[in-house]
């Protein structure tokens, strides 16, 4: 495959698991012996009970009987006697030719003719609030954004899906969250390698576009370096997503926190609306009002204080209007069965997952009797 030398880095560093799996058939989801264990300074004894662990998130292998630390980089440098650190030109061009990525020149004209776009553009971007951006419109008085007044961005997210699929690196990164790119242009997903939320920022950032109606949408940052503040950015005011899956034909509709957790639940073939913040519970409440749903909705928020309170609010507003709710671990068992979330979820068992969500008022009923059946009798005992 081809990138430039920034896609191929951030590339590499996520391909840890795959590398442990395949040079040294090591299953990174259970304990292992520590890449040290032949060193008889670390392991007298070889490290008989394994002591290394891999952390997913951090792309990082640690042990905790000796403290040795190794990612990509270091771990190919070790096997290949290489100079350690990732800006060393002879790792680096071996960790290429061991993913088999073909380096290409960055397109610096692109980047010199996007700076002189911000330089004319200079003064129409609102400041980064760590809530949310936008580069198109004022700020009102209340801090918030009005949905008529901000402009139609339909073309610029197809051209972000477009982007997506000629991007290797973003790309993987949607397969690595267990999304086919039939999901991935379901939810209109795509890239954006020039993205600047604001203008005092020095460089643009590399993020995955995921729009929220056509006219607001939120950045996720592909740099694993982000702090928090600039991992997810929200382009105008938190509101609700696949608000179109109310058209459900009579089948369940699913309300999520996040839009990766949507995507998740439409990989198994659900409808799902994603709350996009438990502060929008209020807004999707009235917009459920005046665009009745047309099955039952399934409340499955995140099990924390902020998703409980959103969960009891968004239930009694539903059922004042004659809805039917269910709600996860209270009518139903956890959907999620013990994930984190759909998206933690979908990785630990996509077809669990899809026979957890009923696709029928008839099956969700079936299950809250089973359900409520179940808790009577550990009540009983």
């Amino acid at each position: 495959m081809q990138m430039d030398s920034h896609d191929a880095a951030e590339y590499i560093s996520t391909r840890m698991e795959d590398y442990l799996r395949q040079t040294r058939s090591i299953d990174p989801s259970r304990r292992f012996r520590c890449l040290d264990a032949d060193d008889p300074v670390k392991h007298a004894h070889g490290d008989r009970n394994p002591s290394m662990t891999f952390h997913k998130a951090s792309g990082v292998c640690k042990c905790w009987a000796c403290g040795s630390k190794y990612n990509i980089y270091t771990l190919i440098a070790k096997d290949y006697n290489l100079p350690t650190g990732a800006s060393d030109h002879a790792l680096f061009k071996k960790a290429c030719e061991i993913f088999d990525i073909q380096l290409t020149p960055r397109d610096f004209k692109k980047t010199e003719e996007y700076k002189k776009k911000v330089e004319e553009e200079k003064g129409k971007h609102a400041d980064f609030t760590g809530k949310y951006v936008n580069d198109d419109q004022a700020k009102v008085s209340d801090g918030s954004y009005s949905q008529e007044d901000l402009p139609d961005k339909t073309e610029y997210f197809e051209r972000c899906t477009e982007a997506l699929f000629k991007n290797q690196y973003a790309l993987n990164y949607l397969h690595s969250r267990g999304l086919s790119d039939d999901t991935i242009r379901k939810c209109h997903l795509g890239y954006d390698g020039e993205f600047k939320p604001y203008e005092r920022m020095k460089y643009p950032m590399r993020a995955i576009v995921i729009p929220r109606g056509n006219n607001r949408y939120t950045a996720r940052n592909l740099s694993q370096t982000a702090g928090k503040a600039f991992r997810y950015i929200s382009v105008g005011r938190f509101a609700p997503s696949g608000l179109e899956n109310v058209q459900s034909g009579g089948k369940p509709v699913y309300i999520v926190e996040g839009e990766f957790d949507r995507a998740a639940l439409t990989e198994v073939g659900r409808f799902a609306i994603s709350l996009g913040g438990t502060e929008s519970a209020a807004a999707l409440a009235k917009y459920l009002s005046e665009h009745r749903p047309e099955g039952p909705i399934v409340l499955a928020l995140d099990n924390d204080p902020p998703g409980q309170e959103a969960t009891r609010k968004l239930r009694k507003m539903l059922e004042d209007e004659g809805i039917r709710v269910f709600v996860s671990r209270r009518h139903l068992p956890d959907i999620f069965f013990g994930a984190k979330d759909a998206n933690d979820a979908l990785l630990k068992d996509p077809e669990k997952l899809k026979e957890s969500c009923p696709n029928s008022l008839e099956e969700l009923e079936s299950r809250e009797k089973t359900f409520v059946r179940q808790k009577m009798k550990a009540a009983m005992r």
